[in-house]
């Protein structure tokens, strides 16, 4: 059943993957991530985010990845790892902050609402949103293109954050949310893989403030290590997959 409210965080359909997955590819994640070529990535993803995000594309296997927001280049490498033989199209405004440069990728200039998808195999690409944009119209432009597989990463929850997201549209219910529910067929939070006393906005995490599911790890293990740097950042990265024919 579907929650909307303070008790516990929303979530609509099924995902074909369970918490015991997620937990299982820890550790092939966090040898990875000692691999990454960018060591600080400030301001951009951290190891709990960027663990989401590679899970689900390593999951669905995908022809093409869209990545718009692409700050260093750091999600990308990971992409790279996750879907080996997909394509990749990185939307970046301001090339130069750049680090890594895929030689798989080609890179666009200009904001994903602009350009002409149609060539793409819609069904078999997923679009990576790290860009600080409004998540409805995110919904309206990939629904319209025929994309059914979205990661939002800037998923902030109510009075937080510099967009409206999926989680804040959601949260709040209204007529803004029953649209949200027609686009809608499966909306899946990723869990924190570590969860502390604090928010990245330093107030207390609460589970009435900031519906939440439990983390994934409890306690801190040399392993693990990579996981209790920058936790705090979290910002509740969720999985979208659009009907096919949403009733708008």
């Amino acid at each position: 059943m579907d929650v909307i409210g303070k008790m516990k965080p929303i979530e609509i359909g099924n995902v074909d993957f369970s918490v015991e997955d997620l937990k299982e590819s820890l550790s092939e994640f966090a040898e990875l991530f000692r691999q990454r070529p960018i060591l600080d990535n400030a301001g951009g993803m951290e190891a709990p985010q960027v663990f989401g995000a590679w899970f689900m594309l390593k999951h669905l296997k995908p022809k093409c990845i869209i990545e718009s927001g692409v700050w260093y280049g750091q999600g990308t490498w990971f992409f790279e790892q996750a879907a080996p033989d997909a394509s990749i199209i990185c939307i970046e405004p301001s090339p130069d902050r750049i680090k890594y440069k895929s030689p798989r990728a080609q890179y666009l200039p200009h904001d994903f609402s602009v350009y002409d998808w149609s060539p793409l195999p819609h069904s078999e690409t997923v679009c990576f949103f790290d860009d600080h944009q409004n998540a409805m119209e995110r919904l309206s432009v990939a629904t319209k293109w025929g994309f059914q597989h979205l990661i939002f990463e800037d998923n902030y929850p109510r009075s937080q954050g510099d967009c409206v997201s999926l989680k804040t549209v959601l949260e709040n219910a209204g007529d803004e949310a029953e649209t949200a529910r027609k686009f809608l067929d499966v909306y899946y939070e990723f869990p924190p893989v570590v969860k502390g006393d604090k928010t990245r906005w330093g107030d207390v995490w609460t589970d009435d403030e900031y519906p939440t599911k439990p983390p994934l790890l409890e306690e801190k293990s040399t392993s693990m290590e990579d996981f209790f740097e920058g936790y705090e950042n979290y910002t509740w990265i969720c999985y979208a997959k659009l009907k096919e024919s949403p009733s708008l």
